[in-house]
């Protein structure tokens, strides 16, 4: 946060929401980057950002996908499980619900490709005994990033991100 106000000359506060020094109506675009996943209550942080933002306000979140293949295949060696700082694991299904229930109209869930989980997935799983030719396989690049981009295309990405709008 220092760097940030310094090199930057930016506002930049520590810690997460409710934040007593932020109003409401005060920001047009709140992006919670693999955030969500880690607090205790994400429906009461949704909320939050909802009043935080103005109408017409963008939210931006981006999560795992526990829907996601690589999640089907690996199992409790998927990287995007990250037990116990991951709290609460997403859907599409259910990130559109509960940004709903905050109040955001949903724009879109769009899938994200991440590589290198895949292949971080696939060193996990060997080091737990996993190490079948395909799992020993995805852990070299091209094959993994060729495995992200299948399944990107057909929506099941280990990360989604979704876009909602604060109803005017």
């Amino acid at each position: 946060v220092q760097h940030v106000r310094e090199q930057h000359g930016l506002t930049a506060l520590v810690g997460t929401l409710p934040h007593p020094a932020l109003q409401p109506c005060s920001f047009d675009i709140i992006t919670m980057w693999h955030s969500l996943e880690h607090v205790h209550q994400p429906l009461a942080i949704l909320r939050e950002a909802y009043q935080l933002l103005i109408p017409g306000g963008l939210l931006i979140v981006a999560t795992p996908n526990i829907a996601s293949w690589p999640f089907r295949f690996f199992g409790p060696s998927w990287f995007g499980l990250d037990l116990p700082r991951h709290l609460t694991h997403f859907t599409p299904q259910t990130l559109a619900v509960m940004i709903q229930n905050a109040g955001f109209r949903v724009k879109s869930i769009r899938p994200m490709r991440h590589s290198d989980w895949i292949r971080s997935s696939a060193k996990l799983a060997s080091t737990r005994g996993g190490s079948g030719w395909v799992t020993y396989s995805l852990r070299w690049k091209p094959l993994a990033k060729f495995i992200a981009w299948l399944c990107y295309l057909c929506n099941k990405s280990d990360c989604m991100i979704c876009i909602a709008e604060r109803p005017q």
